[in-house]
């Protein structure tokens, strides 16, 4: 173990995952950018109902568009030029849409991730400031679980809420990854 937890500082492992391969190099574990861009086509539904006002070519082209831009890596600024370039819509708007796009298509794939893993359960964490809703700042720190699919984090727009897996034991599994605010829309690695 002691040896694994050196391994683990020298090679600045960010995640329990990370941590899981030192001790098992033939553990397989699915690839982040794909599961965000799957993640893209789980989410149709909720944009559908989101934008249902809007006609399908643009929620058929802010798919597709959002998906290049997770297989592509693409810096916001990037990817908001793209989106404008693809859909004809104003600055202000490609980025929300860009914004909540990655957002929920990062935590959808947090979500399968771990239900691929076996975890049932997780905890719900806010950014801890003043711009969390009121409904996910009464679920900061609460117990729940991926079966109850009336809300979890990440699926209401702009969403920065994540979660930490629950483990059989009882304890939270440290996470360390977050979602991305900076320059890049790709998982941080």
């Amino acid at each position: 173990m002691r040896r694994l937890i050196r391994e683990g500082v020298k090679d600045r492992v960010l995640n329990v995952d990370e941590l899981l391969k030192l001790s098992d190099p033939g553990l397989a574990f699915n690839d982040p950018t794909d599961l965000a861009t799957k993640a893209v086509s789980k989410s149709r539904s909720r944009m559908n109902d989101y934008w249902q006002g809007e006609q399908k070519r643009f929620r058929d082209d802010v798919a597709k568009t959002t998906r290049d831009i997770l297989r592509r890596g693409l810096d916001e600024d990037q990817a908001v030029r793209l989106l404008m370039e693809r859909t004809n819509v104003s600055r202000s708007r490609a980025t929300l849409i860009c914004q909540d796009q990655m957002l929920t298509s990062f935590a959808e794939a947090d979500r399968q991730r771990q239900l691929d893993l076996g975890v049932t359960e997780y905890l719900w964490r806010t950014r801890g400031d003043n711009r969390a809703r009121r409904q996910h700042t009464a679920l900061n720190g609460k117990r729940r679980a991926w079966s109850d699919r009336v809300l979890y984090p990440g699926s209401e727009i702009r969403c920065r809420c994540r979660t930490f897996r629950w483990t059989r034991q009882g304890q939270v599994a440290v996470d360390f990854r977050r979602v991305p605010t900076g320059s890049r829309l790709g998982p941080e690695r």
